[in-house]
């Protein structure tokens, strides 16, 4: 039964997506309400190419999936850092865009979008250590 909920949930909801000055802002609103999830674009390690993957180089503590099933666009990966409780952790959200909406990321995020997976790891590593 879960299954169908979960299904219809990736199958109807409607995503919004929003560039304001300062956040990435996606709304999801599906048959379970209303989520917004707010980006700082001063925390994203880059967007790049979604490849399935059993285990990766770096440990993401949580993944949105954050797109229709129903959208034929291709999935981008955003991986980004998030402040909880004072710890640092590494999450990633997995969107379909329009070119329009990868350009405008990419003004606002110069050399970020469009990336390799191997240069935001980079990325990630290189924050780690400051």
């Amino acid at each position: 039964m879960m299954i169908i909920f979960v299904l219809v949930d990736r199958a109807q909801s409607k995503l919004t997506y929003e560039l304001d000055k300062k956040v990435f802002r996606i709304t999801k609103k599906s048959l379970f309400g209303t989520q917004v999830h707010e980006i700082p674009y001063k925390d994203v390690f880059g967007i790049y190419d979604y490849v399935p993957k059993l285990v990766g180089a770096v440990k993401f503590r949580h993944t949105y999936r954050l797109h229709s099933a129903l959208d034929g666009r291709k999935v981008w990966t955003l991986a980004y850092r998030f402040m909880k409780k004072g710890k640092t952790e590494n999450r990633k959200v997995f969107f379909k865009a329009s070119e329009e909406l990868l350009n405008g990321l990419n003004q606002r995020l110069p050399n970020k979008v469009r990336i390799s997976e191997e240069e935001a790891v980079r990325n990630i590593i290189l924050n780690e250590k400051d």
